[in-house]
């Protein structure tokens, strides 16, 4: 994948958390059992292994210093 910013080749990578991965428009304060509501978006889903946590696929420009996730279905692994 071309980088957007500089144009140059990102590494294709993964974001990992052990419970859950997501965007939203605002800090908001997390405990260990808070969800996100709203307009939040889940980034990523639990893998199917119990010790993995969440991943999405994520590509990383080292020149940029920027990464760059999608979240669609088919961005998932």
């Amino acid at each position: 994948m071309k980088c957007p910013f500089c144009g140059n080749e990102m590494l294709k990578g993964y974001v990992q958390s052990r419970d859950g991965l997501f965007w939203a428009e605002k800090k908001t304060a997390m405990t260990a059992f808070h969800r996100l509501r709203g307009s939040a978006v889940q980034l990523a889903e639990p893998d199917e292994s119990p010790f993995v946590g969440c991943v999405a696929v994520a590509y990383n420009c080292p020149d940029c210093k920027k990464v760059v996730i999608g979240y669609a279905p088919e961005d998932r692994e």
